[in-house]
């Protein structure tokens, strides 16, 4: 969840990740840091994620270092 307001942004997620029925974690991180603008929220499964986030970052640096 996101709200943009005159000065700035501010984002939320829950930290719990479940797996079926089950709360398999409850202390999820699911916002990321990607670059110094650049914050990602998880939602879905952690395990895609977390690739995806990883990805992300990796691939940006590689373009900063460019």
């Amino acid at each position: 969840m996101g709200f943009h307001y005159q000065d700035g942004l501010i984002i939320a997620a829950d930290t719990r990740a479940t797996a079926g029925t089950t709360v398999a974690d409850k202390n999820c991180i699911k916002i990321e840091r990607v670059a110094d603008n650049i914050y990602v929220c998880g939602a879905g499964t952690a395990a895609d994620c977390s690739h995806v986030k990883f990805l992300m970052r990796s691939q940006l640096e590689l373009m900063r270092l460019n």
